[in-house]
């Protein structure tokens, strides 16, 4: 499993893989899905499994809370470096991801075919 690494100096440019990957579905089809990959950070979705990433998501909160104990406001919302995002901007940015993720798999199963697009 890769680490993250935020401290490079500048805002994640976030981009979708040229290859798509096959997804399992039911029924014993795969659909085929584009992984996202971030040269900034390091993040690819290729180095994660079911298993790990709901390791990961449920081990967050207490991550988050080692990670900005002792923060100030200030500290929390000031950039490094002026093309870097803050503690704040990035706690925004996995509360957005991880909402979105919910919304997604709450439609999954509760309209299995629906269009996620």
């Amino acid at each position: 499993m890769r680490t993250l690494g935020w401290a490079t100096g500048s805002i994640p440019d976030r981009h979708f893989g040229d290859t798509p990957v096959a997804l399992p579905v039911a029924g014993g089809q795969n659909l085929p899905v584009t992984v996202e990959r971030c040269d900034q950070c390091g993040f690819d979705g290729e180095d994660w499994d079911d298993a790990t990433a709901i390791e990961a998501v449920v081990g967050l909160p207490a991550r988050w809370v080692e990670a900005v104990s002792g923060l100030t406001s200030n500290d929390s919302h000031r950039r490094p470096v002026a093309d870097m995002w803050s503690v704040a901007e990035y706690a925004d940015h996995v509360r957005e991801v991880l909402f979105s993720m919910r919304f997604l798999l709450d439609t999954a199963v509760a309209q299995p075919g629906a269009d996620l697009g």
